[in-house]
């Protein structure tokens, strides 16, 4: 067997187990089973609310966090060529939790604010943007013989 078969074999079982994961999560709520008629026709007008304006969009955000997510994973493992990088290898996280608490005690937007994580977004760049010159450097000055 080849080994891009392989792949395209676990790819398409991937799909099938997020399509699968992803009917079951819209029919999860109060409402009960959403899903079982096969056209909107069959659903009242509450139901389709509740499907098109609650839990498509949480299943579309919930696919895109994951994404981006591993996205960000995967810059990190590539750029320091380290399969197990992660954002507390740089500190990140931590200057992200500064962040946040600049923006809580300082600036008075507290926990319940829409732009409370801007901040820690904020933070976490500003430290990677610290730290990374400064590692880089350490680094050249260690390969020299």
């Amino acid at each position: 067997m080849r080994l891009g078969s392989f792949y395209c074999g676990v790819y398409a079982c991937g799909f099938v187990l997020f399509s699968i994961l992803a009917l079951v999560s819209l029919n999860i709520g109060t409402q009960g089973t959403l899903i079982t008629p096969l056209s909107d026709a069959a659903l009242s007008k509450e139901q389709l609310f509740i499907l098109y304006q609650i839990r498509l969009p949480r299943l579309i955000l919930a696919f895109a966090a994951g994404s981006i997510l591993a996205l960000s994973g995967l810059t990190y493992q590539s750029l320091f060529a380290n399969p197990i990088a992660s954002p507390y290898t740089l500190g990140v996280s931590g200057g992200s939790a500064v962040g946040f608490v600049v923006a809580n005690s300082f600036l008075g937007i507290h926990i319940p604010s829409q732009y409370s994580w801007i901040f820690s977004a904020i933070g976490g760049g500003v430290t990677l943007l610290f730290l990374y010159p400064l590692l880089r450097m350490r680094s050249n000055r260690s390969n020299q013989v």
